[in-house]
């Protein structure tokens, strides 16, 4: 367990931007990094659209670690940053980078 990490958690989550009622949020994604590069990745994200389509959601959005590699795969499929949160608290106790509100607008399917 990382020292601090629910506290962290918590804190964040005191300050994310609120989700809209359209809007899916996906809380975690990941692929073991030794399956990474294989387009797994890819091809779960692009079912998660499917599904929030599926579910007349207008927007999908998730929040992410600034220094995360993530972001520029999240970027590579359309999302765009919307916010930046940063808590100087979390910053200097426990290094802590600010986090990034991704948003990517999907049409609802019919």
């Amino acid at each position: 367990m990382v020292p601090g990490y629910f506290e962290r958690l918590e804190a964040l989550n005191q300050f994310h931007p609120d989700v809209p009622e359209k809007a899916f949020y996906l809380q975690n994604i990941a692929i073991n990094a030794s399956l990474r590069g294989n387009g797994i990745g890819e091809q779960l994200f692009r079912s998660i659209v499917v599904w929030a389509q599926n579910g007349h959601h207008e927007t999908m959005q998730l929040d992410v670690v600034s220094d995360n590699p993530a972001v520029k795969f999240y970027i590579r499929l359309g999302m765009e940053i919307k916010a930046e949160t940063d808590v100087p608290e979390l910053r200097t106790k426990y290094d802590q980078p600010s986090r990034y509100r991704m948003v990517l607008a999907i049409t609802p399917s019919d």
